[in-house]
């Protein structure tokens, strides 16, 4: 068993190492699309509105050198290069300007209706016209009518006639080059998406590197473009216009590249309190949006695929709106109180909750030490809720209008799940390279993975069971489950218990004894070296601060009062374990013997008759007709 335990751990490592190094492959072709690609689109663009800034001085300076306002050599050489064409030609030129300014003016109309038509969120004239100076309509229309009067004085005046053909041709760059921004920006798609593209992603980086450049108490400018998105996509959430998945596919796009790119500084931009939003804000908004509107199974998706992104990336984002946004959707769908709703939704709500165990992963394991408030000892991420067993377990119990038949079933089902769950979670193909400095916590990380993060929520809901009185639902996790989270789990609900049994009066603890000891026989199944590295894990975190980062939910399963309860529980354990003889010692400790003592009483197969006489009255219940 050993060699095929070590085979397995063997074969677990070489696929981590196959996944890192399919991601190592993949940063650098994103870096290379980010670096060179949606660079030099940006950069391109930006070259393009330096040549249109050198066109428009020009175009300044000729206006200004054919009025005689200024000479300039460079300008007289090449005017004179040109025919001076007599007065019939000249008057056909002039009626001819006159036309093509009114065409340019009549385009105006037809560029103001590209505002309406968008791609990914910004609209198509901001795209075709995008930092570029002949965007300006106002500014444009000034110079055509300009040129126009200029052409029409010089030629009734008879004065110049030179100049008729030069001011001639500038009206007529202008014109065509309307007319080939409309056509290449209008009729490919692709062009569009690829510039905007570019440039949410130069914005996104700048809103980061910015931020991180400047005071962190300095009032912080929003992105123009990125705001435009995320508006846009809140538009049509409310309209339940379906294109809004293009926008959340911006969102996802930019974000995943910028993560490939700086991923770092972005885990550092998010620890800072005060930020300009960046695409990871914008994206957990439109989720908001979507809940807003009753559409639960997308804000789930996209839920799972922003978490999922992280996960892939290795990255913890604190962030109070993600912290508590999966809570948020179970209330949402709570509240409907739907059945169809819940079927709907149940694996995508199951697929949210091992995506946030497994994100939560990476806020213990990441060393924010590099960062700005790490490097001051302050860096506190904002950690997500560990409520959601129990809000999913509330929906089933409580919100559904469930026979007690129709909960068993979806309890039965959603137990399973975790039992799945539990393994999935804790295996060792999510670890990361680490750094910790403790020994004792690298032999629990490496030997079944982080316990808590299925063991924090899970404890939290069997204490939500003891409390409720649902002795069979507890056993269905003390009898059924074999996971090392399981006990991980029972260590935390056996010191609470144990903690509360000294709390209350002799006289009502009863009911705290026959659940302790339930849970107590579950850890003797633990081997002791297990037992006691776990017991270790628990009193560094209870012991630690929230500054630290020791715990991985927003909330501590438990705290310095629990450390005595803690040993006392491990001690029981142990000694029944080692069968040691009870009564034949004097317990300096009063509180450890009351409870060894309790314990030792207690029948080995006490789990096996409690299981059995939860099943009769299961079937004396429902009957035999329960199997069909």
């Amino acid at each position: 068993m050993k060699l095929i335990g070590k085979i397995n751990k063997n074969l677990d490592k070489l696929m981590y190492r196959r996944h890192k190094f399919k991601q190592a492959i993949l940063r650098e072709y994103y870096k290379i699309e980010a670096k060179y690609r949606y660079t030099g689109l940006y950069l391109f663009s930006r070259f393009l509105t330096g040549i249109e800034l050198v066109v428009a001085c020009l175009v300044l300076l000729s206006v200004l050198h054919l009025t005689s306002l200024i000479n300039l050599t460079f300008l007289s050489s090449l005017f004179d290069t040109l025919p001076v064409l007599s007065n019939d030609i000249n008057r056909q030129l002039v009626f001819s300007q006159v036309s093509i300014t009114f065409i340019i003016t009549s385009l105006f109309s037809l560029i103001l209706s590209l505002k309406k038509e968008k791609v990914l969120g910004t609209s198509i004239y901001t795209i075709t016209f995008a930092k570029s100076i002949f965007g300006n309509l106002i500014l444009v229309s000034m110079a055509v009518f300009a040129l126009l009067f200029l052409n029409i004085f010089f030629y009734i005046k008879e004065k110049s006639p030179e100049v008729i053909l030069p001011l001639f041709l500038i009206t007529l760059g202008i014109f065509s080059f309307f007319i080939l921004k409309i056509i290449l920006f209008t009729n490919s798609s692709k062009i569009s998406r690829e510039k905007i593209g570019s440039i949410y992603i130069w914005e996104n980086r700048r809103v980061i590197r910015k931020g991180l450049k400047d005071n962190f108490l300095k009032k912080r400018k929003e992105s123009e473009y990125l705001f435009n998105l995320s508006e846009d996509t809140h538009e049509k959430i409310l309209r339940r216009d379906v294109e809004y998945v293009r926008n959340f596919y911006a969102f996802e796009r930019v974000t995943n590249i910028s993560l490939y790119n700086y991923k770092s500084e972005i885990q550092e931009y998010h620890l800072e309190g005060v930020r300009s939003p960046d695409t990871i804000e914008y994206w957990i908004g439109a989720i908001q949006a979507l809940l807003r509107m009753e559409l639960y199974t997308d804000a789930l998706n996209q839920y799972i695929r922003l978490l999922n992104l992280f996960i892939r990336h290795e990255v913890y984002i604190s962030s109070t709106e993600l912290a508590d946004l999966l809570k948020q959707i179970f209330s949402a769908i709570s509240a409907t109180k739907n059945k169809v709703i819940f079927e709907q939704n149940k694996e995508k709500m199951l697929a949210a909750m091992t995506s946030t165990m497994k994100y939560s992963y990476y806020k213990i394991n990441n060393d924010f030490s590099y960062t700005r408030l790490g490097k001051l000892n302050m860096a506190i991420p904002f950690a997500v809720s560990d409520s959601f067993l129990i809000d999913y377990y509330n929906i089933i119990d409580k919100k559904l209008d469930l026979n007690e038949l129709e909960k068993s079933y979806e309890l039965s089902a959603f137990f399973e799940k975790i039992r799945m769950i539990s393994h999935e979670v804790t295996s060792l193909a999510h670890l990361t390279d680490v750094i910790k400095s403790n020994e004792m916590y690298h032999e629990a990380l490496y030997s079944n993975g982080n316990l808590n993060l299925i063991g924090d929520p899970l404890s939290k809901l069997i204490i939500l069971l003891i409390q409720e009185r649902k002795t069979s639902r507890i056993l269905y996790f003390l009898k059924h489950f074999n996971n090392d989270s399981i006990y991980y789990s029972c260590l935390i609900v056996a010191t609470k218990l144990t903690s509360l049994y000294f709390y209350v009066e002799p006289n009502k603890r009863g009911v705290i004894i026959n659940n302790l000891m339930m849970v107590l026989t579950k850890l003797i199944e633990w081997n002791d070296y297990q037992i006691k590295i776990h017991c270790y894990q628990l009193r560094q975190a209870a012991k630690s601060g929230y500054i630290e980062n020791a715990y991985s939910y927003s909330s501590q399963s438990l705290d310095s009062r629990d450390l005595e309860y803690l040993s006392i529980v491990r001690q029981t354990v142990m000694m029944r374990r080692k069968e040691v003889n009870i009564e034949s010692i004097d317990f300096s400790n009063k509180k450890l013997g009351e409870i060894a003592k309790l314990f030792s009483e207690v029948e080995k197969d006490l789990l096996n008759k409690a299981h059995d006489k939860v099943a009769d009255d299961f079937k004396e219940n429902f009957g035999v007709l329960y199997l069909l």
